[in-house]
């Protein structure tokens, strides 16, 4: 399973796409362009059936009350409106800009101390104090923020590609520690080659 935004990569990549709308899930089989002209489709079927349905109820609504018969009965002693009103009726779902969700924010307990340290001469700049966490076996953690929050930083932090300024990192028992960066000319020697690097 995966996330992308571009469409050339999905059309080589997945065998179906899962779309998230108001009323749940909808896995439609194919790669991406399958699913656009799937989902056209299905749309377009929806909204001809919910049109076709409206329209058959407005002519039985004015047929009933031009013409009402006393004591006219339908099946089971329903009179013929409230046959029309039990008529499961077919929604179009709107067409939605998007999803929109938001993560609280959480602080976490500040025990400890830890910083990223500047060369010397260069002016300190603190990028995390206060933090103190652990990660569990089997845990998947996101770690989300805006450009320029320290990320990346704190990742290299965690894999021991940066020393700590203060505080300490424990890795348990039988855990290695791989880092693989954003820019992983990073982490290469170029006067090195491929091999050897």
């Amino acid at each position: 399973m995966l996330v992308s935004h571009d469409r050339y990569f999905l059309n080589r990549m997945v065998t179906s796409i899962a779309e998230l709308g108001p009323s749940g899930i909808t896995v439609y089989p194919g790669d991406y362009d399958d699913y656009l002209v799937e989902r056209a489709a299905r749309r377009e079927l929806l909204e001809a059936q919910a049109r076709n349905q409206g329209e058959a109820h407005r002519r039985d609504r004015a047929v009933h009350r031009a013409f009402p018969l006393p004591g006219d009965q339908g099946p089971a002693g329903a009179e013929p409106h409230q046959m029309l009103e039990r008529v499961e009726r077919v929604e179009v779902e709107r067409r939605t800009r998007g999803i929109r969700f938001a993560f609280p924010r959480r602080r976490a307990p500040a025990v400890g101390s830890r910083c990223f340290a500047p060369p010397q001469g260069v002016r300190r700049h603190v990028v995390y104090a206060g933090v103190d966490f652990e990660v569990e076996r089997g845990e998947r953690v996101a770690l989300v923020g805006p450009n320029g929050a320290g990320k990346s930083t704190l990742l290299r932090l965690l894999a021991g590609v940066l020393p700590l300024d203060g505080g300490e990192r424990a890795l348990g028992a039988h855990v290695a520690a791989h880092y693989y960066a954003q820019h992983q000319v990073d982490a290469l020697t170029p006067t090195l080659a491929v091999l050897e690097n």
